[in-house]
């Protein structure tokens, strides 16, 4: 619910209580109508505080810059933590940096192996020489790229969450 301000055909402006739901506008409450600008000013103040007696929209303080200050976050991060109850996770990213930084580059070293022994097998087959020790080493290198790719995902998940 909240208070609408609507002028008239006849020039006066009315003062009225409406509620949105299903995409249509409902009227609760009529205030009266006015063109004296104090009138509807106290209009307007009698509607409000109708809607909050009534269980329609709830005043929200924000002035809050003592309560932010005294929890050590900003304004805004102090009134997202009391609208949805909860506290903002907060990301190390210098250490989230290296550790991404660690897993790409070992991920980069293993995709070099991995390559040159596949040219390397390329060759072999051609020559009818392919060997299981060659076929073995494809698969250990397999194998530790994607236990790179886990801990990668891992840390990122971690860091995420922190």
């Amino acid at each position: 619910m909240f208070v609408r301000k609507k002028v008239n055909k006849s020039g006066s402006t009315s003062v009225v209580v409406v509620d949105k739901s299903g995409g249509s506008f409902r009227q609760v409450k009529s205030f009266g109508s006015s063109s004296d600008p104090k009138e509807i000013e106290a209009m307007w103040r009698q509607a409000n505080e109708w809607v909050v007696r009534y269980g329609g929209q709830q005043l929200i303080d924000f002035d809050a810059t003592e309560q932010a200050a005294a929890s050590g976050r900003s304004v805004s991060e102090y009134i997202r933590a009391k609208l949805f109850g909860g506290e903002k996770a907060t990301i190390n990213a210098v250490g989230f940096l290296e550790e991404y930084r660690k897993q790409i580059y070992e991920m980069h070293k293993t995709g070099n192996n991995i390559n040159q022994l596949a040219h390397y097998a390329n060759i072999c087959i051609k020559s009818g020489k392919l060997s299981e020790a060659v076929v073995q080493e494809m698969n250990q290198r397999f194998g530790e790229l994607i236990k790179i790719e886990i801990k990668l995902k891992d840390a990122m998940r971690k860091i995420i969450k922190a």
